[in-house]
């Protein structure tokens, strides 16, 4: 979520609309770490009051996606990601929190202990575990991408 707000290309040539950059976050990370987390708790913290303003108007959950994050920064996750996920997350105490973990790659068990009820991630990609890997938290199910692709409108 924080690579398309702050207009970052997802993937090499693969820009959000309206983006004309081509630096990805590795160059900003590289070039002013400090401002890079300077801006992401900015965002995040955007996003938590967000998220309790939707609380308090009525919203029963919260779906937290977590595009590619976990495939995209891998280990660097923990510094770039994770404490801001915290942060957004938190805003949302109260209600019931579930993550989606997109892709491969997914690494479902790394959410185990962050503030949410439930975690969501495509087990029929060869590279995630399958709906056993969770200890702690509760496995919300799907259906494959690959069969969702292939459906047809009707």
């Amino acid at each position: 979520m924080f690579l398309k707000l702050g207009g970052l290309p997802l993937a090499p040539g693969f820009l959000p609309p309206g983006s004309q950059t081509q630096l990805t976050f590795p160059d900003y990370a590289k070039a002013d770490r400090a401002g890079t987390h300077r801006a992401l708790r900015a965002i995040a913290q955007t996003l938590a009051d967000y998220v309790l303003l939707l609380r308090e108007a009525g919203a029963d959950g919260l779906v937290y996606v977590v595009a590619n994050t976990t495939s995209t920064l891998g280990d660097s996750y923990w510094e770039f990601a994770a404490p801001y996920d915290h942060i957004a997350l938190d805003g949302a105490a109260g209600i019931p929190r579930i993550v989606h973990t997109c892709g491969a790659q997914a690494h479902p068990q790394w959410f185990e202990d962050f503030p949410l009820e439930g975690i969501n991630w495509d087990t029929f990609e060869p590279t995630n575990p399958g709906p056993d890997a969770l200890t702690k938290k509760v496995f919300v199910g799907g259906v494959s991408a690959e069969l969702l692709g292939g459906l047809r409108p009707d």
